[in-house]
């Protein structure tokens, strides 16, 4: 089998390489550049370009059977602040990509798309598949977009796909610096002995999952003969301020909070409902919470 990971590089997709060189593929990487914390794995074939250079990609899908999509130029706070560039890297990017499978014959197509943001403020928790979709800011919006155009080309050109929900992964590779992930963040800044910024009193809830359970769930969703929409998280939630201090009990240290006024784009609460996809593809997370945090304590202290 042979598999294209467009974003291959990132924070998931390396893990899921990582995972996939366990099956029998030939893996293809196609990203704008290298990760940062690991080397490029052996027997992995790896394309560099511009995700929106439709001549590139094209090429890059000669004779793959399956595409991983998950690249995204943005994340939340960014894709509020220029949704002119959301809209054109991520959402016509992704439609190009569209129009260039059409013509493959694949097996399967699979998007990582987002459970923390594409259902909105939830109307019911645990929240499932089946809940209405009101994102409230352009990061969801240009998200549930990309789900209805491959919905729509899949019906159209007859191939089979699967659009995933992740939730709020943790772990190593996980941009420690960056604005996105409350995990990777406080334990970087509580290791540094910097100030935490919290928006609100740190009642938002998450939920949280490691990333060998969400490479796994990608890798066993793949090799099955499911197609459709499926939620990916551990099924639990937890406040910001439990995060805070399941961090400061894994790494021995403490550092200030700063609480600010509540981000009026944010979502309060997020529990995913894994029924459908615990039962429908037989998975189930591995690692918990408290594991997952030791694990990523370990990984980052020598990141540092």
């Amino acid at each position: 089998m042979n598999v294209l990971i467009i974003g291959g590089n990132g924070f998931i997709g390396s893990h899921i390489v990582e995972r996939l060189r366990d099956e029998e593929c030939q893996i293809t990487v196609f990203d704008r550049s290298s990760n940062q914390f690991i080397n490029e794995f052996e027997n992995v074939e790896y394309i560099y370009g511009d995700y929106n250079d439709f001549h590139a990609l094209k090429n890059a899908l000669i004779n793959i059977d399956v595409i991983y999509h998950l690249l995204s130029t943005t994340v939340p706070k960014t894709a509020d602040k220029d949704t002119e560039y959301d809209v054109k890297s991520n959402l016509i990017g992704s439609l190009r990509l569209l129009e260039a499978v059409k013509e493959k014959k694949i097996k399967k197509f699979i998007f990582a798309s987002s459970g923390g943001t594409v259902y909105g403020n939830p109307q019911y928790i645990p929240i499932d598949e089946k809940h209405p979709l009101h994102p409230i800011g352009s990061y969801g919006i240009v998200k549930v977009a990309i789900e209805q155009y491959i919905q729509l080309y899949a019906k159209k050109y007859n191939f089979p796909y699967l659009i995933i929900r992740p939730s709020n992964p943790f772990g190593p590779r996980q941009n420690i610096k960056g604005s996105q992930g409350v995990v990777s963040t406080f334990m970087y800044k509580t290791l540094k002995k910097e100030t935490l910024s919290v928006w609100g009193d740190g009642s938002t809830i998450r939920d949280y999952i490691y990333i060998t359970d969400v490479a796994d769930f990608f890798v066993l969703a793949c090799l099955s003969k499911k197609t459709g929409i499926y939620n990916l998280g551990y099924g639990k939630g937890h406040t910001i301020n439990e995060i805070i201090k399941k961090i400061f009990q894994v790494t021995g240290l403490k550092t200030d909070i700063k609480y600010m006024e509540q981000d009026t784009f944010n979502v309060k609460k997020v529990i995913l409902n894994m029924e459908k996809t615990q039962e429908e593809i037989e998975w189930k997370p591995k690692v918990t919470l408290e594991e997952g945090l030791k694990m990523y304590y370990k990984w980052m202290h020598k990141q540092i």
